[in-house]
Protein backbone atom coordinates (compact mmCIF):
# COMPACT_ATOMS: atom_id res chain seq x y z
CA UNK A 1 0.00 0.00 0.00
CA UNK A 2 2.68 2.20 0.99
CA UNK A 3 4.38 1.87 -2.37
CA UNK A 4 1.43 2.82 -4.09
CA UNK A 5 1.10 5.83 -2.08
CA UNK A 6 4.84 6.84 -3.18
CA UNK A 7 3.67 6.10 -7.03
CA UNK A 8 1.02 8.17 -7.08
CA UNK A 9 2.79 10.74 -4.79
CA UNK A 10 5.13 11.02 -7.56
CA UNK A 11 2.97 11.12 -10.49
CA UNK A 12 0.70 14.07 -9.22
CA UNK A 13 4.01 15.90 -8.56
CA UNK A 14 5.18 15.49 -12.02
CA UNK A 15 1.70 16.13 -14.10
CA UNK A 16 2.07 19.34 -11.58
CA UNK A 17 5.10 20.53 -13.08
CA UNK A 18 4.11 19.34 -16.26
CA UNK A 19 0.86 21.29 -15.92
CA UNK A 20 2.66 24.63 -14.99
CA UNK A 21 5.51 23.88 -17.85
CA UNK A 22 2.37 24.25 -20.09
CA UNK A 23 0.95 27.06 -18.42
CA UNK A 24 4.35 29.03 -18.57
CA UNK A 25 4.83 28.24 -22.24
CA UNK A 26 1.37 28.94 -23.43
CA UNK A 27 0.51 32.10 -21.33
CA UNK A 28 4.18 33.52 -21.41
CA UNK A 29 4.15 33.70 -17.37
CA UNK A 30 8.18 33.53 -17.08
CA UNK A 31 8.21 31.05 -14.06
CA UNK A 32 11.23 29.67 -16.17
CA UNK A 33 13.35 33.13 -16.23
CA UNK A 34 15.05 31.67 -12.69
CA UNK A 35 16.35 28.62 -14.83
CA UNK A 36 17.95 30.54 -17.56
CA UNK A 37 15.00 29.96 -19.74
CA UNK A 38 13.55 32.60 -22.62
CA UNK A 39 13.88 35.90 -21.77
CA UNK A 40 15.60 35.23 -18.72
CA UNK A 41 17.61 38.45 -17.18
CA UNK A 42 18.70 36.96 -14.27
CA UNK A 43 20.54 33.57 -12.98
CA UNK A 44 19.01 30.71 -10.72
CA UNK A 45 19.98 32.69 -7.57
CA UNK A 46 18.56 36.39 -8.79
CA UNK A 47 21.55 37.86 -10.10
CA UNK A 48 21.72 39.91 -12.86
CA UNK A 49 23.05 38.13 -16.15
CA UNK A 50 25.93 39.99 -17.76
CA UNK A 51 25.70 40.60 -21.51
CA UNK A 52 28.75 41.99 -21.78
CA UNK A 53 30.79 40.02 -22.79
CA UNK A 54 28.29 39.36 -25.70
CA UNK A 55 28.09 42.95 -26.81
CA UNK A 56 31.92 43.12 -26.89
CA UNK A 57 32.35 40.08 -28.91
CA UNK A 58 29.65 41.30 -31.38
CA UNK A 59 31.35 45.01 -31.45
CA UNK A 60 34.84 42.97 -32.26
CA UNK A 61 32.86 40.98 -35.17
CA UNK A 62 32.10 44.47 -36.62
CA UNK A 63 35.27 45.79 -36.62
CA UNK A 64 36.85 42.71 -37.57
CA UNK A 65 34.37 42.80 -40.71
CA UNK A 66 34.85 46.44 -41.44
CA UNK A 67 38.98 46.01 -41.28
CA UNK A 68 38.58 43.59 -43.67
CA UNK A 69 36.81 44.86 -46.20
CA UNK A 70 39.46 47.61 -45.88
CA UNK A 71 42.12 44.87 -46.63
CA UNK A 72 40.12 43.76 -49.72
CA UNK A 73 40.10 47.45 -51.15
CA UNK A 74 43.88 48.10 -50.40
CA UNK A 75 44.52 44.67 -52.09
CA UNK A 76 42.68 45.65 -55.28
CA UNK A 77 44.93 49.21 -55.74
CA UNK A 78 48.00 47.53 -55.25
CA UNK A 79 47.38 44.81 -57.52
CA UNK A 80 46.09 47.09 -60.36
CA UNK A 81 48.20 46.90 -63.12
CA UNK A 82 47.46 50.50 -63.68
CA UNK A 83 49.17 51.55 -60.04
CA UNK A 84 51.16 49.33 -60.28
CA UNK A 85 52.97 51.24 -63.69
CA UNK A 86 52.19 54.62 -62.18
CA UNK A 87 54.54 53.52 -59.24
CA UNK A 88 57.19 52.58 -61.82
CA UNK A 89 56.90 55.34 -63.72
CA UNK A 90 57.09 57.48 -60.39
CA UNK A 91 60.39 55.67 -59.72
CA UNK A 92 62.54 56.59 -62.54
CA UNK A 93 61.80 60.02 -62.21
Amino acid sequence: MEMIEAFMTVIMIVSAIAVLAFLDKRFNLGLNAGLGGYGASYDFWGRPIDNTADKVRAEKDTEIKALKSRIEALEKIVTDPAEQLKREIDQLK
